[in-house]
């Protein structure tokens, strides 16, 4: 693909974005009682202590990770299992820190590079890391993130990712408008090659606001959207910058029909537009691919 359509997509992807932005702003605003809820302190829940956990299950309707579609075709299952220990709280530089592990996985129903017996279990991720809470609003996450495929799909890979976010609640909170939650994401391969780099970089915001109110069962909409830039060699030899832009929307609710005594729960379902450079998109990969998804969150 040649270097001015590459930019001529990605101008056209940001133009898609702002578009996004400006349509949403004013839904937002005119639902202000929604966005001022946010800032209101969550119920007390069962778990009071310094350990929580948190329990994912999402199906999607394909698997595209930073832009490549992986899996396309039958059922695909992404169980997330988090374990979270806060360690510190404090009021000078470092204003908290916790440290947490998590196991995410991705098992397929059709066939995505099988080569042994674990057939449908196409990836496991094993994360560890550590969260530090500083001034002004921004944490500081570091953590290792080790890919691996049980059915043998691909070979395993170690990451190393450094993300920083920045909460800027109270600041938009002041203009009337929703919190967009930035976020910067700058991941490395370990075990990239001498002549090159196998860096990603990673830009995002999730702007959200309650657009159903309701003492049970209030209804979020929550707008990510994702940028992914490439290092020299990250997808490919001499890849250019831009990899994926990702633009999503989706609900999400609190399941008040559990017990709390059972931890929080939370169902969500969205859709997600992914435009990626041609160069990196698959055999079969459309432009503009469009996936589905719905999850079942427990937090205790």
């Amino acid at each position: 693909m040649s270097q001015g359509r590459t930019w001529d997509r990605l101008g056209w992807a940001i133009g898609a974005l702002a578009i996004v932005g400006l349509l949403m702003t004013p839904t937002i605003a005119t639902a202000q009682t929604v966005a001022t809820a946010q800032t209101a302190a969550p119920a007390a829940g069962p778990n009071t202590g310094a350990v929580s956990v948190q329990w994912t299950n999402t199906i999607v309707t394909q698997y595209i990770f930073r832009g490549v579609q992986l899996e396309n075709n039958g059922l695909i299952y992404q169980p997330d299992l988090l374990l979270n220990f806060a360690l510190y709280e404090g009021d000078g530089l470092l204003q908290s820190l916790d440290a947490y592990i998590e196991i995410w996985n991705s098992l397929h129903s059709e066939n995505t590079g099988w080569a042994n017996s674990n057939q449908p279990w196409f990836e496991t991720r094993y994360i560890v890391g550590v969260s530090g809470g500083l001034p002004e609003g921004f944490t500081l996450d570091t953590f290792m993130v080790f890919y691996t495929s049980p059915n043998g799909a691909f070979n395993a890979i170690t990451e190393l990712d450094i993300k920083l976010a920045y909460d800027d609640t109270d600041l938009m909170a002041g203009a009337g408008l929703p919190a967009l939650a930035p976020y910067f994401l700058v991941a490395i391969e370990l075990e990239e090659p001498a002549d090159g780099e196998n860096t990603y970089f990673e830009l995002g915001i999730a702007p959200s606001a309650t657009i159903i109110e309701s003492e049970t069962a209030p209804v979020t909409l929550t707008i990510p959207v994702t940028l992914g830039l490439a290092g020299d060699r990250y997808y490919y030899d001499g890849c250019e910058t831009f990899g994926f832009v990702r633009v999503g929307l989706d609900f999400s609710m609190p399941v008040t029909c559990i017990p709390a005594e059972y931890g929080a729960w939370d169902a969500s379902a969205g859709v997600a537009l992914v435009f990626a450079n041609d160069d990196i998109e698959v055999a079969g990969q459309d432009d503009i691919e469009v996936l589905g998804q719905f999850a079942l969150t427990m937090s205790y």
